[in-house]
């Protein structure tokens, strides 16, 4: 499995915000798979699920308004989380425009919950460079077997 490979999900909405970072994670020569340029013909969720499989590392663009739909169980942004956490990718939320997990509690349901155990990384309008580098060098550069995995059993 490529180290430099990443699976970026996000609302349709946050495109701009999604391909940013995908431009950026290109530009330091990561694959990364995000549906707006990936998708061809197929079935389109059974290639996400395989995209996520295949791929160590797995980004969640989250906004004050992504996680919204998320009380529905077959609403495609939780089925993608859902798929990453039990598949134990290295989740990694990017917090955008003040996202704020405690305002999400009626998404947060087993095994939404686990998506606030991740560490992720905060990214204000004015760093967006320096949050990227920190992606790179932090987040994405441990392999997927040293990512510890939070559990519905663990203290919150």
């Amino acid at each position: 499995m490529n180290s430099k490979s990443v699976f970026i999900s996000y609302r349709h909405k946050d495109i701009y915000m999604a391909r940013s970072v995908y431009y950026e994670l290109r530009l330091h020569e990561y694959d990364v798979f995000i549906d707006y340029h990936s998708i061809d013909s197929g079935g389109w969720l059974e290639t996400i699920r395989r995209q996520i499989d295949e791929r160590p590392h797995f980004l969640v663009i989250l906004t004050p308004t992504a996680l919204k739909r998320c009380v529905k169980s077959d609403d495609i942004l939780r089925l993608e989380i859902e798929h990453a956490i039990r598949h134990h990718r290295n989740i990694v939320p990017l917090m955008f425009a003040g996202f704020n997990f405690q305002k999400h509690q009626p998404a947060l349901n087993s095994p939404m919950t686990l998506l606030s155990r991740y560490n992720g990384i905060r990214i204000p309008d004015d760093y967006f460079e320096e949050a990227m580098e920190r992606l790179r060098n932090r987040f994405l550069s441990r392999l997927l077997p040293d990512v510890n995995h939070p559990t519905l059993n663990d203290d919150a």
